[in-house]
């Protein structure tokens, strides 16, 4: 999918003209498109690197070998996600939109391996299980190369919904009882991950971390007139949670080192939370 494609040149120009100031979602990608022209100046065709299945990014001259790949999206999730951009995205005639409409379905996820010397983990994104032929955590398990070492931990994809639960995930690409790290969605009526997700995380290793507790509040505004314009600009509005925290792992890239694990601000191990028990 490219961002010099005329799908996407025709959806920022047609939002730019209309939508509220910063809360459209296009400005970001004009933003991006136009850091990358002043870094590529030399060049004819200016373009990020894309991600999709089956791509590495290796990094040569460091001490330890370097190398990210790229696991997701799939052919098949890029092929839906031009399809979506057409038939979602682009306005309609006698249609006026206040911001680019959410795609709602995460096939275009871009799931991460990582490995820098003998240290690794998965970054699982927001990818989730499609139960359809090339999508979701199946599609990367069908690409998986039998036999190759599993990963050291696993940012949980989803905040941990069992919507983006494989257990072959588990069992074939992650090490017996690797560090899990969840950061929670706090902007639904119920925010993930519930109870029954922190469960069964805790069930797949003992070393699993949450970057916050998980909590919601709907905001409400005194004046009628700007709640309903809040409510309209927005997919969805609520009190921001107060409590924040980050979850950071460390180790070195020689063998047999041990993951340091350290947490700020309000994180903590998923077994201390009350609805994790």
């Amino acid at each position: 999918m490219a961002l010099n494609s005329a799908d996407w040149v025709k959806l920022i120009e047609i939002y730019r003209s209309y939508l509220i100031t910063g809360g459209s979602g296009v400005d970001e990608i004009r933003r991006v498109m136009r850091e990358l022209r002043k870094r590529g100046e030399d060049r004819e065709v200016v373009s990020p690197m894309f991600c999709i299945a089956g791509r590495i990014f290796g990094e040569p001259t460091l001490t330890a070998s370097a190398e990210v790949a790229c696991l997701s999206p799939s052919d098949a999730a890029v092929a839906i996600m031009h399809t979506r951009i057409r038939e979602k995205l682009l306005p309609r005639v006698q249609r006026r939109r206040l911001a680019v409409p959410s795609l709602e379905s995460n096939d275009g996820s871009v799931v991460l391996a990582l490995r820098v010397g003998f240290a690794s983990a998965l970054l699982g994104a927001d990818l989730e299980e499609r139960n359809r032929p090339g999508l979701g955590w199946q599609a990367v398990l069908d690409s998986h190369v039998g036999g190759a070492d599993g990963y050291d931990g696993f940012k949980i994809p989803h905040h941990g919904s069992s919507t983006a639960y494989h257990l072959d995930v588990w069992n074939r690409l992650i090490v017996p009882n690797g560090w899990a790290v969840i950061t929670p969605y706090n902007r639904q009526k119920e925010p993930i991950p519930r109870a029954t997700d922190c469960q069964r995380i805790r069930r797949m290793t003992e070393r699993s971390f949450i970057t916050s507790p998980p909590g919601w509040s709907r905001f409400r505004h005194p004046d009628s007139t700007v709640q309903k314009t809040a409510e309209e600009a927005t997919l969805r509005i609520g009190v921001e949670q107060s409590k924040h925290g980050h979850v950071r792992l460390r180790r070195s890239v020689a063998a047999e080192a041990e993951w340091r694990v350290e947490l700020f601000g309000h994180a903590q191990p998923l077994s201390a939370l009350r609805i994790a028990a």
